[in-house]
């Protein structure tokens, strides 16, 4: 999905987003609500590419990168409600869906 990490760094430079913040910003934007329609569609194929992907980032032991899987694309998720929620655990897979129940801990 986001294999070319020379892309990220460059689409960071290009539109001036911080290394901090920008991750947020550009998952929340662009990364979450394509995700959301994939579950509408009910695109399984790419479903399980963006599932991976996260599980990816949940086990990568970077906690700038837990915090956008955490705070800014699980959170979104389990705000937009439990239909959208329950069909996205179906693709996920250990770790994200451990940090998947840790938020929905605090959020509900």
């Amino acid at each position: 999905m986001f294999e070319d990490s020379k892309y990220l760094e460059m689409l960071e430079t290009s539109s001036h987003i911080d290394t901090k913040d920008g991750m947020h910003v550009i998952f929340g934007m662009v990364v979450v609500p394509y995700l959301v329609h994939l579950l509408d569609l009910g695109d399984k194929d790419k479903l399980k590419r963006a599932f991976e992907y996260f599980e990816k980032m949940a086990s990568s032991g970077d906690i700038l990168i837990c915090e956008v899987l955490e705070f800014t694309i699980l959170e979104d998720l389990i705000s937009r409600g439990a239909k959208n929620l329950e069909l996205a655990k179906k693709f996920m897979q250990h770790e994200t869906l451990e940090s998947c129940l840790k938020v929905e801990k605090y959020m509900l």
